[in-house]
C-alpha cells in the first residue's frame, strides 16, 4: 500500500510500472462506488497476491475500515514527515490499518519517504520512529530523557553536550535512514 499526496498519484502509478513492471499496480481513488468496485477486484486477488495499491491520505482516512480487511505486507508513506505529530488523524488511521505489530513479528513493513530533514524537535522525531517501530520506540519520556541536556552552564560545556547529543542521535538513526544531500542529487543546486 502506497499512500501519497493527491498531486503525485499519477506519477507514483507511472513510476511503479516503470521500475517494477512485473508488479500489478492499481489506483485506489474515485467516488465511493468506484472505490467499492476496486475493493471487490482486490478481494478477488486476495487469494493470490493483492496488487500494489496507490492511494491518498484522505482516502485512507475515509476507507480505513474497508482497507483493514486486507493483510498489507508493506506500507509506504510519501511525505512521511506528515506523521511527525503522533496524534494526527493520518497516523492514527494508518496504525489502525496496519496495526502496531513490527515487521519482525509478522506485521507490516513500513517505509517513510521525506525530503524534509529531521530538524524539528525530539518529540517529532520520536513520533516518526514510534510509527515505524512502536515496540522499540514505545516511550516518549524515555526517549526524551536520553537526549535532554542542561544548557544553563557555561557556553563551552553546553556546546559539548549538544555535540554529544547530536552524535547519539546519528548513531540511533543510522540504521533507519538513507540520506542524500543536494550535492549528490544535482551538483548545480546551491548549497542552501
Amino acid at each position: 500500500l502506497i499512500v501519497v499526496p493527491l498531486s503525485t498519484l499519477p506519477n507514483w502509478i507511472a513510476e511503479t510500472k516503470r521500475w517494477a513492471p512485473g508488479l500489478p499496480v492499481m489506483l485506489y481513488h474515485g467516488t465511493k462506488e468506484e472505490r467499492m468496485d476496486i475493493r471487490r477486484q482486490m478481494a478477488k486477488c486476495k487469494e493470490a497476491n493483492i496488487p500494489v495499491i496507490v492511494t491518498t491520505y484522505e482516502i485512507v482516512c475515509r476507507d480505513r475500515r474497508e482497507l483493514s480487511g486486507f493483510e498489507w505486507t508493506y506500507l509506504i508513506v510519501d511525505e512521511g514527515h506528515r506523521l511527525k505529530n503522533r496524534n494526527c488523524r493520518l497516523a492514527k488511521e494508518l496504525n489502525l490499518l496496519v496495526g502496531n505489530i513490527p515487521a519482525l513479528a509478522g506485521g507490516c513493513s513500513k517505509l517513510l519517504l521525506t525530503g524534509t530533514p529531521l530538524q524539528n524537535d525530539i518529540t517529532e522525531l520520536w513520533s516518526l520512529l514510534n510509527f515505524l517501530l512502536p515496540t522499540v520506540f514505545n516511550s516518549l519520556d524515555f526517549f526524551q530523557s536520553v537526549f535532554e541536556f542542561d544548557d544553563s552552564g557555561d557556553k563551552t560545556g553546553a556546546e559539548e553536550r549538544e555535540r554529544i547529543t547530536v552524535n547519539k542521535l546519528h548513531r540511533i538513526l543510522r540504521p533507519f535512514m538513507l540520506r542524500r544531500l543536494k550535492a549528490q542529487v544535482d551538483r548545480l543546486l546551491p548549497p542552501n
